[in-house]
């Protein structure tokens, strides 16, 4: 009974010590190689050893090379020779086998493992943008175009946006890097996002509700009736007044240049009043300007017009907004009743059916500070008593007060000593007609509204 046991102890004993040396004799072989099944870079290396594995991985690397797939269908290969650069041993596959204790090896029977390891590039920097820049990608690169509008004489065309060839220096240099520490085969520099692209496309809502915004624009033709030929604003015109941000999608009319047309518009019909021959008290022959009608542009009110015709689009036919003159229609003529001033020589006659009925010495506007009452053939539009002028600068009480062109006037100057001469030079006013205090009762008792008014030089 004894001996049985004691056999039994034994062969017990020499299998459990056979399997622990088994065991031992695996974890010891397992110690410095991978585990059957094991998958390095995609390739089987089961069983391998770490230096046949680091072997294997730097015989890849010293005939590496990177096909680079560009944008239109060209390719190139670069090799780190062409970067100046080199794989530098590390000890990275021995850190992916400590991961595989080989005390546990019998895991082996149920489980895969799975690494990559990849030697190490080493790229001098200088040498490294060089080769970058003596690729056929970059020596023939072309500029992305962003979307755009260009203007025409009869309106404008969408240019569209072109994607180019032209590589985004550090997105490339990193993809490139990228791909030598994985040792990848070939990369596709658009799916990288290598490109540079443009920074406007037509397609954006932006840019289409800008455009949309334009046709309406363009599509205006304003008529003024106004002279003896009308006058039209149309793309030509409108064209110029756009200022354009494609950037952000944005269009703008510029108050500023049709306020500038407007005022040119102006100025050029403001001055359509018929000249006038005058025979002078003291100058014979003078040519006027005749303001009989003073019907002038209402600027302001034309420029919020004009751009709200625009921003409407479609045909009009309209008259601008003028100022209403005040005061009855004038008639044409000069006739023989009328006030004349000579500023040349400060003196002011008034004269009733061809007779004169009074004269006096009179002070104009400031020549010397450029406020000289204008040379003109206007009209009393107005007769006033106790009243207070106002303007930048001042602020007087007159007793007598007849307007004659916009806020020029005839009035009594009480704070004046003297009158004639050449005070209008240096102290002249700011562009009425002063008259004595003493003469200027009779004088507002003459003239009348409609009356002709002859200031000259």
């Amino acid at each position: 009974m004894n001996v049985q046991r004691i056999k039994k102890n034994r062969i017990l004993f020499g299998a459990v010590m056979g399997i622990a040396l088994v065991y031992l004799a695996l974890s010891i072989f397992f110690m410095e190689r991978f585990f059957p099944g094991t998958q390095i870079n995609g390739e089987d290396c089961g069983l391998l050893h770490v230096s046949e594995v680091e072997q294997w991985i730097f015989s890849q690397a010293e005939v590496y090379t990177l096909e680079l797939s560009e944008r239109g269908g060209g390719t190139e290969q670069l090799t780190m020779k062409d970067l100046g650069g080199y794989f530098e041993p590390h000890h990275q596959v021995l850190k992916a086998k400590r991961q595989q204790n080989g005390f546990l090896w019998p895991r082996m029977l149920w489980s895969r493992d799975s690494y990559e390891v990849y030697p190490e590039p080493v790229f001098e920097e200088e040498a490294f943008w060089q080769g970058l820049e003596a690729l056929d990608c970059i020596q023939k690169e072309i500029a992305p175009r962003d979307a755009g509008i260009v203007f025409t004489d009869t309106g404008y065309r969408v240019l569209e946006e072109a994607r180019g060839l032209k590589l985004d220096r550090e997105a490339f240099a990193e993809t490139i890097r990228q791909a030598f520490a994985r040792l990848e085969p070939r990369v596709d520099l658009e799916e990288k996002g290598c490109y540079v692209e443009p920074a406007i496309y037509s397609d954006t809502q932006e840019f289409q509700e800008m455009t949309e915004q334009l046709d309406v624009w363009f599509s205006a033709q304003v008529t003024y009736e106004i002279g003896e030929k009308p006058l039209v604003v149309d793309a030509r015109q409108i064209q110029e007044w756009i200022l354009l941000s494609e950037a952000e999608g944005k269009a703008e009319l510029q108050t500023e240049k049709i306020a500038d047309y407007i005022n040119i518009l102006a100025d050029a019909y403001d001055e359509e009043s018929t000249k006038r021959v005058f025979y002078s008290t003291n100058r014979g022959r003078i040519v006027l300007t005749d303001r009989r009608h003073q019907w002038l542009i209402d600027r302001e009110a034309e420029i919020a017009a004009l751009t709200a015709c625009i921003q409407e689009g479609g045909k009009i036919h309209r008259e601008p907004y003028y100022q209403v003159p005040e005061g009855p229609s004038m008639g044409s003529e000069i006739g023989d009743t009328y006030v004349e001033v000579d500023m040349g020589a400060q003196h002011l006659w008034v004269y009733r059916e061809g007779k004169m009925v009074l004269e006096t010495d009179v002070v104009t506007g400031n020549t010397g500070l450029r406020r000289g009452t204008p040379g003109i053939l206007a009209y009393v539009y107005s007769k006033e008593r106790n009243r207070i002028l106002r303007g930048e600068d001042y602020e007087s009480f007159v007793r007598y007060w007849v307007p004659f062109y916009r806020g020029y006037g005839i009035h009594d100057a009480s704070w004046r000593g003297n009158f004639g001469g050449s005070i209008y030079k240096t102290n002249g006013s700011h562009g009425c007609v002063n008259i004595p205090p003493s003469v200027m009762p009779s004088l507002f008792e003459h003239v009348e509204l409609g009356m002709p008014v002859i200031t000259y030089y």
